[in-house]
C-alpha cells in the first residue's frame, strides 16, 4: 500500500502576495517528481492568474519552495480529497511543472 503525501508549495509573486499550491502525491511519485526537477537546469515559468507569474532558475531552486505539509494517509481519506476535488492546486503550479518540466512519461501516469 502506497504513503500518500500532501505537498506545499510556497512561493511569491514580486514581493506583491504570497502564492500556494497543494499536491496529493504517493511517496513514489513525490520522488520521482523531485528527481525530473533536480535535472532541470533552466528557467521555470510558473503563469497563473491572469499574466501572473512565478520564476525560478532551475528545478531545484523550485523544490526548495516546496514541503511535505502531512502524510500518512489512508486510501480511504484520499478517495475524500479526490472526490470533492480537494488538491487545492488552485493556480495549477504542480500541473504546470508536471506537464511543461518532466517527461510525457510521468504525466501518463496518474498523479491526479
Amino acid at each position: 500500500m502506497s504513503r500518500y503525501l500532501i505537498v506545499k508549495f510556497d512561493g511569491n509573486y514580486a514581493d506583491e502576495f504570497d502564492v500556494s499550491a497543494y499536491k496529493i502525491f504517493t511517496e513514489e511519485q513525490w520522488e520521482k517528481f523531485q528527481n525530473y526537477l533536480k535535472d532541470v537546469h533552466g528557467l521555470i515559468d510558473l503563469y497563473f492568474g491572469t499574466n501572473e507569474s512565478v520564476e525560478y532558475d532551475n528545478g531545484k531552486a523550485f523544490l526548495r519552495d516546496c514541503s511535505i505539509h502531512q502524510h500518512n494517509y489512508t486510501e480511504d481519506e484520499i478517495f475524500v480529497l479526490k472526490t470533492f476535488d480537494l488538491n487545492l492546486d488552485q493556480h495549477g503550479i504542480f500541473e504546470n511543472v508536471i506537464e511543461n518540466y518532466t517527461t510525457g512519461e510521468f504525466y501518463s501516469e496518474n498523479y491526479n
